[in-house]
C-alpha cells in the first residue's frame, strides 16, 4: 500500500498497526508507536478528514478560539511538561490559539516520523467496520477499501451528539459549526445555538465579532455557561481525605468534597484548585461508584460539573460578559422541544413553551451519552458483531485497564486497544490532555508490548 492507496499487506516480522482516528489521542498514540517502532514497523494513521493533528478540537482557523487551558499544562508529552511552552516560545499561563496547538500537534507527528525506524502511512478515510480474523484485524473503510494490520488503536473521539430533538433539513439550519463554510455570513442575522458550552462560546465569538449587527441567543437545559478560570497557573489543592478503597456512594464523596472546597477556601484556595486537585483521583473515585449513581451522576449533575471542570479562559470569559452586558449575547434555559422551518426564519420552541424566532439556528449541544445510539458505523458495528461491549454507563466501551477492548464475552485478546473518549463510562476523565496524554502513552506501550509477545502471523489482504 502507498499511503493507504491500496490494501496493506501484512508480511514476515514488520507490524503493522492501525490508528483509526487523527485528532489529538490518535496522534500522540502515533508519535509514541513511532518513538517505539522496530526497523520495518508501519503506523497507519486513518483520518477521513486526511488533516491529522489537530482533530475538530484544533482545526479551526480562527484566533478568537483559544485553549482553556494555560500553555504550561497543555504539553502532548506528560514526561516533557515544558513542551508546548518551548516549542511555541509562550508563557506558562498564556491561553494560546487553538489553531497554533492544531499546528504544535502536527509539527510534533512530522518529527517523530522523521526520526522513526518504522513508517508512517497516512490514510485518508472513514473506518466504517473493524473484523479481527484468525491471522490478522481487517478493517474496511466506506469507500469499499479494505486494510489487514495486526494491531488497532480505536481512537475516533466523542460520540457525535444527536441534539435535542430532529432538526429540520433546512440551509439555515447547521447541523455541523466546524463544516468549511457553515459560519459564513451568520453574523450578520440572529441566530440561535443550541447548547452553552465551549463550542457555542466559540461559534458565539465569531458571529459577534464578525458583524456588529449580530445578535445570538443560546439555549440548553439549564442555561449554565462555563466558569472562568483565573489568572495565572495556579497549583490545585490537596485533594481530600477519602478512604484509599472500598466502595463510595454519590452523596458521601458529594458531601465530602464540599466540605473539602470550604476547608480550602479557609487556606487560600479557590474552589477551583478544588476541582482540579481531584483530577489524579477522579477515574477511582468514578469506579468505586455504583452503577445507579453513575448514571444519576450523569443526568443529574453532569453540566454542573462539565461548567466548572471545563472552564474558558479569563479573556473570553471578559468577552462573553461583554456581550451580554450590552445585548448582544443572552443565554435561556428550559432546553430545546422542537424547531421548525417557517417562511419568516426557523421557530424554536422551548421547553417552558415559549417560541423564539431566529434567521438561522446553529446546532452545539455536546457529545452523545448513548453509545449504543451512536451514528458512527465502526463503533455500531463492533458492538453489533460482539467484538465490542457497552461499558454499564452506557457512555462508551468497555477495556481491560491496559486500554485493550473488551468484547461481548468479557474477554479480549489484545489486538484492539481504545483510546479517548469512548473510556469515559469506565474513567469519567477522558476528553482533556491530561488524561488522553497519559492513555495514548499506556496504550502505546501496550501495543508493543503484545507485538513483541506474539509472534506475526503472515497475512495478504
Amino acid at each position: 500500500m502507498e499511503k493507504g492507496d491500496r490494501d496493506s499487506r501484512v508480511s514476515g516480522r514488520c507490524p503493522v498497526v492501525a490508528i483509526v482516528g487523527g485528532g489529538f489521542s490518535g496522534t500522540v498514540a502515533a508519535v509514541h508507536l513511532l518513538r517505539r517502532a522496530v526497523p520495518g514497523t508501519r503506523v497507519l494513521l486513518i483520518e477521513r478528514s486526511g488533516d491529522a493533528g489537530p482533530g475538530v478540537a484544533y482545526a479551526t482557523r480562527d484566533d478568537r478560539h483559544v485553549l482553556n487551558v494555560p500553555a504550561g499544562r497543555m504539553s502532548a508529552f506528560p514526561g516533557a511538561p515544558d513542551d508546548l511552552v518551548e516549542w511555541a516560545g509562550v508563557a506558562a499561563d498564556a491561553f494560546v490559539p487553538r489553531r497554533v496547538y492544531g499546528e504544535y500537534l502536527r509539527a510534533r507527528l512530522a518529527g517523530a516520523a522523521a526520526r522513526s525506524a518504522g513508517r508512517l502511512e497516512r490514510v485518508v478515510g472513514e473506518v466504517v467496520r473493524l473484523r479481527p480474523a484468525r491471522a490478522a484485524l481487517e478493517l474496511v473503510l466506506s469507500d469499499g477499501r479494505r486494510i489487514a494490520c495486526d494491531r488497532a488503536v480505536l481512537a475516533v473521539g466523542g460520540l457525535p451528539g444527536g441534539g435535542p430533538c430532529e432538526l429540520p433539513d433546512d440551509e439555515r439550519v447547521i447541523a455541523d459549526p466546524w463544516a468549511p463554510g457553515a459560519l459564513e455570513q451568520a453574523g450578520t442575522a440572529s441566530t440561535l445555538i443550541v447548547g452553552s458550552g465551549p463550542t457555542a462560546v466559540d461559534v458565539a465569538l465569531t458571529l459577534c465579532d464578525e458583524s456588529p449587527a449580530a445578535r445570538v441567543a443560546m439555549v440548553s437545559r439549564h442555561g449554565r455557561l462555563p466558569y472562568a478560570h483565573l489568572p495565572g497557573l495556579r497549583e490545585p489543592a490537596p485533594p481530600p481525605a477519602l478512604a484509599a478503597s472500598g466502595p463510595l456512594r454519590l452523596r458521601t464523596l458529594e458531601r465530602t468534597v464540599r466540605a473539602h472546597v470550604a476547608l480550602c477556601e479557609a487556606d487560600g484556595y479557590d474552589w477551583r484548585d478544588v476541582v482540579d486537585g481531584l483530577r489524579p483521583l477522579t477515574a477511582d473515585l468514578w469506579s468505586r461508584l455504583p452503577v445507579s449513581d453513575r448514571r444519576w451522576f450523569v443526568r443529574e449533575r453532569g453540566r454542573a460539573w462539565e461548567v466548572r471542570r471545563h472552564r474558558l479562559a479569563p479573556g473570553v470569559a471578559a468577552t462573553v460578559a461583554a456581550l451580554r452586558m450590552y445585548g448582544r449575547l443572552s443565554v435561556l434555559s428550559g432546553g430545546v422541544q422542537a424547531v421548525r422551518r417557517r417562511a419568516r426564519g426557523i421557530e424554536v420552541r422551548l421547553g417552558d413553551g415559549r417560541t423564539v424566532i431566529a434567521a438561522r439556528v446553529i446546532a452545539c449541544a455536546g457529545p452523545g451519552t448513548d453509545v449504543a445510539a451512536t451514528p458512527l458505523p465502526v463503533v455500531r458495528r463492533l458492538l453489533a458483531d460482539g467484538h465490542a461491549s457497552a461499558d454499564a454507563v452506557g457512555l462508551g466501551l468497555r477495556a481491560t485497564a491496559a486500554g485493550a477492548l473488551v468484547d461481548a464475552r468479557g474477554g479480549s485478546d489484545g489486538r484492539v486497544w481504545l483510546l479517548g473518549a469512548l473510556r469515559r463510562g469506565e474513567l469519567w476523565e477522558s476528553t482533556a490532555v491530561r488524561e488522553l496524554r497519559e492513555q495514548a502513552q499506556h496504550v502505546a506501550d501496550g501495543v508493543q508490548h503484545s507485538l513483541s509477545a506474539s509472534p506475526i502471523a503472515t497475512m495478504t489482504g
